[in-house]
């Protein structure tokens, strides 16, 4: 059985390249039931490996023909057909299994690529972790989901229900929503080009919004002193060199409320807390290198496109994704300074990107599609830098969760690193914290795991110096 793919999909099954993989990871950091023998991580990875997968997106191949990476479509597969001993695997930390042994494996596993030739995911089940913690690390290609999309899976997946146990594994545990209707594979649009091509066919009502839109973008270009931040106006830096495909992985957990206080402070919301935060980090860790860019750095905040679209169009979306821009003001020394630019160029840019509501899809085919193709064919490094550092906040829960008994301490998420684009900093809110996970290539963004200590050290900062 066929299912088709959308554009954005397609997209990222096209841009997969051996230095620059295109699939995403959720880590689970997990403390064990109290009570529990010391064979309890045994007998849950036993128990688990004997679930065959049914489950939607685990049970999806890329069809195989001469043409898959260039019409690509999923094919069904009957469990049956899928070997669990592949996708699922058990590993242990070397001693003492701190944090950083942690991250040291997470790198490794997240630097290989999937096996297209398999369902493109993977499980790992990690024990070792002192204070009587555990891991799960759950690797996807990014063309089954998208960061929104996986963390809802993970939220129904999981129990509010502490006492609940043998919760099917997430391969096998069956998501109840109602099915919206599929276009048939004949349809299959064959990438980012179709977005150009139905865009310029699009009626008049919407070819005028875009291209409203694209001069507004040209305007932000001519006028620096607009709040609005336009796409590739970012100065050229280290972080927009070539990738290689090793990554590093470093994370950071600090408590929600500071930010929430930070946002009330400035006026701003709790992603401009987030974003103002990250500049002061990014500063500091570019000034070290004596690499800091007299103009200000860009960051790319990736947004969802889903309130824009009709519900059946949400729905059908693997992805459904774009990207607003902004101004981190690293070239100016006072902070209260640079959380004013921050606020401003993040309201312009959702005024910019969400009022084309309907529009807003074929806008973002067009304004993405030098950086998608970019990464597609391996010399995004050689265009003008879409942005300087990826910045992905994706809502969490407040609530405590458990898998099987064992309570989620804390999500982290890693996203894709392509050409032009070495780092990228994802957020979750999980509980009473915000989970940072920095990801970077560490041939491009050398020591790039510093900048996770610095976001601790900034928000201290910029709390002081706003009076928080």
């Amino acid at each position: 059985m066929k299912r088709a793919m959308s554009a954005l999909d397609a997209a990222f099954i096209q841009a997969e390249r051996e230095e620059a993989p295109q699939h995403g990871a959720i880590l689970l950091l997990l403390r064990k039931p109290e009570g529990e023998s010391a064979h309890y991580l045994a007998e849950l990875a036993a128990w688990m490996r004997e679930h065959p997968v049914t489950a939607e997106p685990f049970n999806y191949v890329l069809s195989a023909g001469l043409g898959r990476r260039l019409r690509p479509s999923w094919t069904i597969l009957p469990s049956e057909d899928i070997e669990i001993d592949y996708h699922f695997r058990h590993s242990a930390l070397p001693q003492p299994g701190g944090e950083l042994e942690l991250a040291t494996l997470v790198s490794r596993l997240v630097t290989h690529p999937v096996n297209f030739d398999r369902p493109p995911w993977e499980l790992h089940l990690i024990e070792g972790l002192e204070n009587d913690r555990f891991a799960i690390l759950m690797k996807m290609h990014h063309a089954m989901v998208d960061g929104v999309s996986a963390l809802r899976m993970l939220r129904n997946w999981l129990s509010e229900d502490p006492l609940e146990r043998e919760r099917a594994p997430l391969w096998a545990h069956q998501v109840v929503r109602e099915k919206a209707v599929r276009a048939p594979i004949a349809q299959v649009p064959p990438a980012v080009s179709d977005g150009v091509a139905r865009a310029a066919r699009a009626p008049l009502s919407m070819a005028s919004s875009v291209g409203r839109a694209l001069a507004a973008d040209v305007s932000a270009v001519r006028d620096p002193d607009q709040a609005l931040v336009s796409p590739y106006s970012a100065p050229r830096t280290i972080l927009n060199g070539r990738v290689t495909q090793r990554r590093r992985v470093a994370t950071q957990r600090l408590p929600i409320d500071r930010f929430q206080d930070l946002a009330r402070s400035t006026g701003g919301t709790l992603n401009d807390a987030v974003a103002i935060v990250l500049g002061t980090a990014m500063r500091r860790y570019l000034q070290e290198l004596d690499e800091l860019p007299e103009r200000p750095l860009v960051a790319g905040v990736l947004t969802s496109l889903r309130a824009t679209m009709t519900e059946r169009a949400a729905a059908e979306a693997s992805n459904a994704i774009s990207m607003l821009f902004a101004d981190l003001a690293t070239e100016i020394d006072d902070i209260s300074d640079r959380a004013d630019r921050v606020i401003a160029s993040t309201k312009a840019g959702k005024e910019h990107l969400l009022g084309l509501k309907g529009h807003a899809t074929a806008y973002s085919s067009l304004m993405l599609a030098p950086f998608v193709l970019g990464n597609m064919t391996g010399t995004g490094h050689r265009l003008p830098p879409l942005q300087n550092v990826g910045l992905s906040n994706v809502p969490g829960t407040s609530s405590a969760l458990f898998h099987n008994g064992a309570e989620v301490e804390s999500l982290h998420a890693t996203t894709i690193v392509g050409s032009g684009g070495a780092l990228v900093v994802t957020v979750t809110s999980w509980g009473s914290n915000l989970c940072f996970t920095v990801t970077g290539c560490p041939d491009t963004a050398p020591h790039c795991q510093r900048v996770s200590v610095y976001l601790a050290d900034a928000l201290d900062e910029v709390e002081k110096a706003l009076a928080v």
